[in-house]
């Protein structure tokens, strides 16, 4: 349901996009679609990453009921082999989730992958508050149009979202991933 308007996606944008799933305390990638030039970006569909290292899970934490535990579990290692986070860094963290439930849309910059950064949306059921995935989009560091990206991001989780409505999908009602007021 999906695929077409993820396909959309990388043909405006070029970038390295991607549809991914909460799983526990990690962001499972569903869908990858990039170019030959892209290869050595390492994710796949079926691979896992910790939440707190993606802009796709940091979505989840955003929109999650377990921010609290996220936040006080061990932090997960970074592609450098650094912890993600440190104790000082939690409420940077708070404030760092808030931001994105305002804005609906989160970055990570060169944590996953050197001399790349990442956007991410929440993909939501229309007329509900269930997050049920995130849509990212990967570019390079340098490359500085993030806002064009973010629109384009947001139109195509809006139209998987629709996609659902069409299909008839009703939302799951035990889902912990709700729309959240910041604050």
């Amino acid at each position: 349901m999906a695929r077409p308007a993820l396909l959309d996606l990388r043909a405006v944008t070029r970038a390295v996009i991607h549809l991914a799933v909460p799983q526990g305390s990690d962001c499972v990638y569903l869908e990858r679609l990039a170019g030959r030039r892209e290869s050595a970006l390492v994710s796949a569909v079926g691979s896992r990453m910790p939440s707190l290292l993606t802009a796709s899970g940091r979505v989840f934490i955003a929109y999650g009921d377990d921010e609290e535990a996220v936040l006080s579990a061990p932090a997960p290692t970074a592609a450098d082999g650094s912890p993600a986070f440190g104790p000082a860094e939690v409420p940077v963290l708070r404030a760092e989730f808030a931001a994105i439930r305002t804005r609906r849309w989160a970055e990570e910059r060169e944590r996953c992958v050197a001399g790349f950064k990442t956007f991410a949306v929440p993909v939501m059921y229309v007329g509900s508050d269930h997050v049920i995935a995130a849509v990212s989009a990967t570019v390079p560091v340098d490359r500085r149009d993030e806002q064009q990206l973010v629109y384009a991001l947001w139109a195509t989780a809006a139209d998987i979202g629709r996609g659902f409505r069409r299909a008839g999908t009703a939302p799951r009602t035990d889902s912990p991933y709700r729309i959240r007021i910041a604050g």
